[in-house]
């Protein structure tokens, strides 16, 4: 089933747009008209609405979901069915993945990696508690927001730890082969510290931008989880510090039971490692190297009776010669056997025919990506590695990639939009476009027509044509406000003709106090002069005068969005945000801090609408010794 702009799913959402697509699922933008918070719909697309298997999996992210309600993790409101088609109701969050972050900004500091894999530690810490294993934490499934709270999603493949945690196919096994543990990689029973080796690599990949273990061959990169020493991340990048280096070490050990056995146990080593970050701290419980991993009664026997263990040794060593020589014997006889297992041929077999075919071999299979392909229907094996033919031995592991079936680029729904935000929609579904201004009884720069209407399929050269109200010369030009001042940047806004600019404060991390960080729009777009700018800006390291007070307020709506600014002139400082459930006996402190004197006119909106309006007066700050 496809859905529309404008669809209502069970007489309460509204679709507003699709906004991306999985292996499995579309996800779609929507508003919940009984809150009228935005909300994300992941619906299990229609060609595996029929495929147990996609099901099941599907009902297992639903069913895990349903169990947490935590800030770090992203929420689940209600599982629903339209028709045949299965979807969740998800929270809505604007951000980019912590992958994305990586690739954007590199290396990050010791100071910003260590927050989000405490935050990271504390979503899993608990999932853990309701007796939850992720089992595919990578950064492609964090989600970092604009105000740096981590989130954690996608919980497809979890499973409760006191149900059975290996795959539904014996030893073969799930999860993102850069990140799963050797335990994932041999295909064994998982447990807590198995999402903590996956901690252990996303944040050696948060401090170095690199995958402690990479190859063009998947089957390799498992292969080296099992076998191979990481590489200390101190090596790539020397600023980390002792402690910081040792926990990524202890959270990566191949023996479970070296790591660290708790997310609560993690967290605590990474608070001590941003006061102490050359402290020799971290407990290195036993070491990996074959001579100190002997049984305890083998070594006591060894310091005290050397001759008994000699003894032993020699024993040991002769059966050894025995075996050795019965296993020549044995491959002697069985070469013909052995010569003939070779790794079978499973593309354009379903994912369960696939699976049933290695275990019949004595192989393993792991699922590397679930993808669009043109050639192979959805469900379908579509590629493999090793190749069909290739020699094999038992229990050797083969990766495949599924197919989603064929890709399709549908148009957005664009209607009614604001021209920036249906502008950063097409490029970012790199949608070539054509605009079109013209009088409209709408607001200038709203968008009133498209050509082709929504979820129209689009070949890949296709282009989109909007027609915007208004006319070229009453739309403004946003000016490019990156590394600019704060007070140069409003100035420059005014002078452009804009009305509102939303400002949010970060923590700063070493730059100059007050200088803007980013924009949206960004610098070039043409909107409306009332439409708001949004800047984030560095904070300054002290303000010469500050007001504080505590607002009550009653929400009527579950879950609403609940933000208060300060405003003076055209500006407005967001100085809370976040969202509250139903209630009438709400109080939120505020600060407010500036560097003018004067009043500030507090401002409340609950979902959107504006609430409550307030005056404070601002005094000198005592601790600035103004």
């Amino acid at each position: 089933m496809k859905w529309n702009s404008g669809d209502i799913l069970d007489g309460r959402y509204r679709i507003e747009r699709k906004i991306g697509s999985g292996g499995m699922a579309n996800v779609y933008r929507a508003v919940d008209l009984k809150s009228r918070r935005l909300v994300a719909i992941k619906a299990l697309k229609e060609e595996f609405s029929q495929n147990g298997e996609f099901v099941r999996r599907f009902r297992s992210e639903a069913e895990a979901v349903l169990q947490l309600n935590h800030d770090n993790i992203v929420r689940s409101f209600d599982v629903a069915q339209e028709g045949e088609t299965q979807y969740i109701v998800l929270e809505y969050i604007e951000g980019k993945t912590l992958k994305q972050l990586i690739r954007d900004e590199g290396p990050l500091t010791p100071a910003r990696a260590i927050p989000i894999a405490m935050q990271i530690c504390d979503a899993l810490a608990h999932a853990h508690d309701r007796l939850l294993i992720h089992r595919d934490v990578k950064p492609q499934n964090i989600i970092i927001t604009p105000k740096g709270r981590a989130k954690i999603t996608d919980f497809g493949i979890a499973r409760f730890a006191d149900a059975n945690t290996m795959t539904y196919a014996g030893a073969n096994i799930l999860g993102s082969v850069h990140y799963i543990s050797p335990e994932q990689a041999r295909g064994e029973v998982v447990n807590v510290t198995s999402d903590l080796y996956s901690v252990g690599i996303v944040l050696y990949e948060m401090l170095t931008a690199k995958l402690p273990f990479d190859s063009d061959n998947t089957v390799s990169v498992a292969i080296k989880h099992i076998q191979e020493a990481i590489i200390p991340p101190i090596e790539w990048q020397s600023g980390i510090g002792r402690a910081l280096n040792d926990i990524v070490l202890k959270a990566t050990r191949k023996d479970e039971a070296l790591r660290y056995q708790s997310a609560r146990e993690l967290k605590r080593d990474l608070q001590r490692a941003l006061r102490e970050p050359d402290g020799d701290f971290v407990q290195k419980m036993g070491s990996e190297l074959p001579s100190e991993r002997l049984p305890r009664r083998l070594r006591y026997a060894r310091t005290r009776w050397g001759k008994a263990l000699n003894i032993a040794v020699g024993t040991v060593i002769v059966l050894g010669i025995l075996i050795s020589l019965g296993m020549i014997v044995r491959t002697v006889f069985l070469r013909g056997a052995a010569e003939k297992l070779l790794i079978p041929q499973l593309a354009g077999k379903t994912e369960r025919q696939a699976f049933d075919r290695c275990d019949e071999l004595g192989l393993r299979m792991v699922v590397e990506v679930t993808e669009s392909n043109k050639e192979y229907p959805a469900g379908q094996v579509f590629r493999q590695s090793p190749s069909a033919g290739t020699p094999a031995k038992a229990n050797d592991l083969i990766t495949v990639g599924i197919s989603a079936g064929p890709a399709e680029i549908t148009a957005p729904a664009l209607l009614d939009y604001q021209w920036s935000e249906a502008r950063s929609i097409l490029d970012d579904m790199k949608i070539p476009w054509e605009i079109t201004f013209e009088p409209n009884e709408l607001p200038d720069g709203t968008v009133f027509k498209q050509i082709p209407d929504p979820d129209t399929p689009l070949e890949p050269d296709d282009r989109m044509e909007i027609w915007v109200s208004g006319q070229p010369e009453n739309m403004e030009r946003v000016p490019s406000l990156t590394n600019v001042q704060l007070d140069e940047a409003v100035a420059q806004l005014k002078t452009s003709g804009f009305e509102r600019v939303l400002v949010t404060y970060v923590q700063n991390a070493g730059g100059v106090g007050g200088t803007v960080t980013n924009q949206l729009p960004s610098g070039g777009d043409n909107i409306p002069g009332s439409e708001a700018v949004k800047l984030w800006v560095l904070k300054p390291e002290h303000s010469s005068f500050i007001a504080q007070d505590a607002l009550n307020i009653s929400v009527e709506v579950q879950d609403s969005k609940v933000m208060v600014t300060a405003k003076d002139d055209i500006v407005e400082t967001i100085l809370y945000e976040d969202t509250l459930p139903a209630s009438k006996q709400h109080v939120i402190p505020v600060t407010v801090e500036s560097d003018r004197p004067g009043t500030r006119k507090l401002i409340v909106y609950i979902n959107g609408l504006k609430y409550r309006e307030k005056e404070i007066q601002l005094e000198t700050n005592k601790n600035t010794g103004q």
